[in-house]
This record gives structure tokens, sequence and C-alpha cells, in this order.
């Protein structure tokens, strides 16, 4: 597992409306591919939210998975 420089800035969140949310642009920026493909990987199990036609990620979701130490989603995390 690969760990990131840094986490997202909160600042650096994206929103729509009343809606704040993360894209994977946000989270590709931030980690490496390989964390990357690792969050999405682990997001599968988590609500998602549609904005513009575009699956994007709730920030509790994200902050959680930093929190978890970046687990990869893969059985056994």
């Amino acid at each position: 597992m690969s760990v990131p420089e840094t986490s997202i800035p909160p600042e650096e969140y994206e929103q729509f409306g009343s809606e704040t949310y993360v894209t994977d642009a946000l989270v590709e920026k931030y980690h490496t591919a390989e964390g990357a493909a690792g969050f999405r990987r682990w997001s599968m199990q988590a609500t998602q939210l549609l904005v513009r036609g575009q699956s994007v990620y709730f920030p509790a979701d994200y902050e959680r998975w930093i929190a978890a130490g970046l687990p990869d989603g893969l059985p056994g995390d």
C-alpha cells in the first residue's frame, strides 16, 4: 500500500449546490495511481453521489479511508 504525501485538503473538495464531494480527479491528484485504485476498490462498498452525471464520493467516506490506513479494498482489508 502506498501512502500519499498528503490527503486532499478539505478546502479543495468540490461543491455543487449544497453538496460537497470528492472526485476521482482529486484522489488521483493527491495519491499514487496504486493508492487511487485502492480507494476506488474500497469505495465500492460506500454510497456514492451522482453529480452532473458523474459518480463522486462523500467526504466522510474519503476521510474514513484515510483514517483506516488507506486499505486497498482487497479481501482481508
